[in-house]
């Protein structure tokens, strides 16, 4: 019964450790919250859910963004066009200097067939009326995904190590701390450890 406890309680370990996500909600002027959307796209949250509403004359934001541990860092653009004629009116974000100078230029569907081409992807598409839609796109970070490569290069493919150390309740602790520990592994094992 004490194995099967205990497997149970490592089994609950390795779930809380591995599927617990931060959620950030933000709110705001359409436009305006871009740059606190891409500087936490840049810590690796992500958007989950995106709505506007066009409220007294002006269009209000409303942005669900989560992290976990597998959430890979994104930049993001935010467009806001009519529909008969479909011409850009504004471009939210780090417009690539590709696109900058003909912008107001292309067609909507001209501005995100090209951002398709460098890497971008439609996450979000929102009608607001008749004559108004939204789209958000966004694309990897190539900052952190070259980051990442380069962590990977450094480290040995098949080397094992600790990535975090908790205690009975869940709760994280550290090397030296007395009493039962569970420490969690790179290759997702664990070993449980009792320091007096």
């Amino acid at each position: 019964m004490k194995k099967l406890s205990i497997i149970l309680f490592m089994l609950f370990a390795y779930c809380n450790v591995y599927s617990q996500k931060e959620y950030k909600i933000i709110d705001g002027t359409f436009g305006q919250s871009v740059s606190q959307v891409n500087e936490l796209a840049s810590q690796g949250f992500i958007i989950d859910k995106y709505s506007v509403k066009k409220a007294s004359g002006t269009y209000e934001e409303y942005i669900l963004m989560s992290k976990d541990n597998s959430t890979q860092s994104r930049t993001y653009l935010f467009l806001y066009s009519d529909i008969p004629v479909y011409h850009i009116r504004k471009i939210y974000g780090d417009v690539p200097s590709s696109l900058s100078s003909d912008i107001q230029l292309l067609s909507g569907k001209k501005v995100i067939d090209r951002l398709s081409q460098i890497g971008y992807s439609v996450d979000f598409y929102v009608i607001v009326s008749k004559s108004e839609r939204f789209v958000v796109l966004s694309m990897p970070n190539p900052e952190a995904s070259s980051a990442i490569k380069n962590l990977q290069n450094d480290t040995k493919q098949n080397e094992v190590i600790e990535k975090a150390r908790y205690n009975l309740n869940g709760l994280p602790v550290n090397e030296d701390e007395k009493g039962v520990q569970i420490i969690v592994y790179s290759d997702f094992t664990t070993k449980i450890i009792n320091v007096k």
